[in-house]
């Protein structure tokens, strides 16, 4: 088994009041995206990580082009070591 470090991005996002539910729903549903934290004036902040199919860093290119989106931007960036899955 090969261990792969865990890059992960901490984000805050600025939505339009009027369409904070659907951003909301949209950024929910990106792969490796967590939504973490949000305030009544549409700030969002959110982590993403690299999944198998996407990379963090397109997850925050791809919050840009979602609707309700006003701007995203990389608050926070790091590798974290890999570590192996607990045994049960």
């Amino acid at each position: 088994m090969t261990l792969r470090n865990v890059n992960i991005c901490g984000i805050v996002v600025h939505l339009a009041p009027e369409r904070t539910q659907i951003a909301l729903d949209a950024l929910a549903a990106l792969p490796g995206v967590e939504i973490v934290g949000h305030a009544e004036e549409g700030r969002v902040a959110l982590t993403a990580i690299d999944t198998e199919t996407t990379l963090a860093l397109d997850q925050l290119t791809a919050m840009h082009r979602l609707p309700g989106v006003v701007a995203a931007s990389l608050a926070y960036h790091a590798f974290e070591p890999a570590t192996p899955a607990a045994s049960t």
